[in-house]
Order: structure tokens, then sequence, then C-alpha cells
């Protein structure tokens, strides 16, 4: 196969120029004691390398499990049991295998930075392939949609992965609801951005000719992304004041 450098590097620039944003925002928010980059660098390439697992499992999935017709069941199935499932467990299972041994991971922000760098290396390969394959349009629009939802994820199970390792109590609550949430968050999204591509319900991009939809968001998965920032943002304000109590702790420096 021959590649185009010009689409390559278009392609390459659409993808990570999201991840390189978001990235520094975190990584800057990280007052306590930076993470290594070697370290932020593992968690983005392992996030970049489960894409292609993802996409394994949910295509030999879904070619075992035939549906005689459209459904809800169907929709409901494909976003949550496929999609949402499948992605959000390769992250989980990186937390498991991975970021909970770095000798680095020792304070409560560091869930955060890490689920964050895990997510943006997923989506920051995915809107690459998707931009190389399909065109530019489509994966400008996921700039302001898939991205944020992976990130919202991303940050999400981080947060609670923190709960669970820094927590004294309910350990096994904080474990079992950063893989559900994301889960259901990212589950829900997809379905209802599948509607909207069948039904034309929210914002739908067109081919050129206007007469085939490229890639849509639904009204509720619009609402669900603005709800999933917002959560973000509130997690990450509660993770830096988490953090700096906790160094005071291991320093021995009590707030009065």
């Amino acid at each position: 196969m021959t590649i185009n450098n010009t689409n390559f590097f278009q392609a390459l620039g659409i993808a990570l120029a999201p991840a390189i944003y978001l990235g520094l925002i975190i990584y800057g928010k990280d007052k306590v004691e930076k993470q290594p980059k070697k370290d932020i660098l593992i968690v983005f390439l392992l996030g970049i390398f489960i894409v292609p697992i993802s996409a394994i499992l949910e295509t030999q999935l879904e070619s075992t499990i035939l549906f005689e017709s459209q459904s809800n069941f169907q929709l409901f199935f494909q976003n949550f049991c496929l999609v949402a499932f499948i992605e959000e467990m390769l992250k989980f299972l990186v937390f498991i295998l991975v970021i909970n041994r770095l000798n680095s991971f020792t304070e409560p922000f560091d869930g955060i930075v890490f689920g964050t760098f895990l997510a943006l290396g997923f989506s920051s390969f995915e809107n690459f392939m998707y931009a190389y394959m399909t065109g530019f349009d489509g994966s400008v629009f996921r700039i302001f949609t898939s991205v944020p939802l992976h990130y919202s994820c991303g940050v999400i199970m981080g947060y609670l992965w923190s709960q669970f390792k820094f927590n004294g109590s309910k350990k096994w609550l904080f474990i079992l609801t950063s893989f559900l949430v994301p889960v259901i968050i990212h589950g829900f999204y997809d379905m209802f951005a599948d509607r909207s591509i069948d039904n034309q319900l929210g914002i739908v991009l067109m081919d050129s000719q206007g007469s085939q939809p490229i890639i849509g968001i639904g009204l509720y998965s619009v609402f669900i992304l603005l709800a999933s920032v917002i959560l973000t943002s509130q997690l990450i304000s509660k993770s830096t004041k988490e953090s700096a109590l906790h160094f005071l702790k291991s320093q021995n420096h009590y707030p009065t």
C-alpha cells in the first residue's frame, strides 16, 4: 500500500492536536509531584496499543452474534456490550496490570493523569485511523465529540481508581465503579450517537453530495458529553485538593 505523505501528516496532526492540548492541561494541574515523562509516555503508548486489540475483539464478536433485524436491543448490545464494554475493559486492565504498579503512582491526582493519557493515546490512534481512511471533515468533528468523551471517561476512571488506591474504605465499590461508570457513559453516548445517524436527530455531518451521513451526534449524546465534561472538571478540582492534603499528611504537616 502506498502512503500519501500529505494525508498521513494531516491525519497525524488532527489526531495529536487535541491530545497535546488536553494532556498539557492535566499535566499542568498536577501541582504536588509531576509524573515522570517516561511513565506518561508508556501509558500513552499503551492506550494506542489497545486500539487494534479492541477492534479485533469487537469485529470477532459482532461477526459471531447475528441479529435478524435492526432493533433497540441490537443498538444497546452493540454499543454497550461490544464497543463500550470492550474498550473500557481494556483501559481498566491497563490500570490493573501496569498503572497500579508504577512507583510514581503516589498520590490521588496521579490516577487522573494516567487515566487521561491512557484515554488520549486510545482516542489519538482511533482518530488518526479515522482521519487517514475517511478524510478530514469527520475526524475534525470527532475532536469535539469522541475525543472529549474518551478524555472524560479516562479522568473518571482514574479518579475512582485513586479512591480505591488511597481511600481506606469502600475499596471494592470504587474499583467496581471505576469500570462501570465509564462503560455506562460511553455506552449511552454511542447508542444515542448511532441513533442520530439513522434519524438525523441532532448534529449530522453529510458527505459532499449531501446524500449520505458521514458522522453524527444525537441531542442526548450532546447532553451526556456536556454532563461528563462538567463532572470531569469537578473531579479534577476535587482531586487536586485531595492530593495536596495527601502530601501534607505524608510530610506530617496537617492543615489547621
